[in-house]
């Protein structure tokens, strides 16, 4: 009997694409950025349906799992906050922090990248801290002037 020779065989190699790891911290922050922008956006309507009015449209699909994960985390940030009431469920509002952090930073990535270099952060607090035109009406100083003159003043 005479053997059959084999083919040599040779193993065929697949072409994979590079893919990038996205790391979980990342993509909350996206999430967090796009829920925040959109409320902050439709600020006319005040109450938004987290999963119809804002994953939706985005087409972000999150497994149940890590959408309630990105529930807890967003609201222990305190920058939004849910809404309680019959028929809520699952709707969402800024706080007033949210509406700080999204008029002085235009979104939460960008509030993030800014604790990265804290010298630009002293810049804003010195800004905000400085006289603008949101002025208080009674300057704390002169209000505790008027109060000593007030007790000094009084009969004993």
């Amino acid at each position: 009997m005479a053997e059959k020779k084999r083919p040599k065989r040779s193993v065929k190699k697949q072409e994979v694409q590079a893919t990038t790891i996205v790391d979980r911290s990342e993509i909350d922050k996206h999430v967090i950025d796009l829920v925040l922008r959109t409320l902050y956006n439709n600020a006319d309507i005040d109450v938004l349906h987290l999963e119809d009015d804002i994953y939706k449209p985005a087409k972000v699909q999150i497994p149940h799992k890590e959408a309630e994960r990105l529930w807890e985390v967003m609201t222990s940030t305190g920058l939004i906050k849910p809404v309680v009431g019959y028929g809520n469920s699952g709707k969402i509002e800024l706080t007033r922090s949210g509406y700080q952090l999204m008029a002085q930073f235009g979104g939460y990535i960008a509030y993030v990248e800014s604790l990265k270099r804290p010298e630009e952060m002293q810049t804003l607090e010195e800004e905000e801290h400085g006289k603008g035109d949101c002025e208080e009406v009674t300057p704390v100083e002169d209000k505790k002037a008027k109060d000593k003159e007030k007790t000094e003043k009084k009969p004993k």
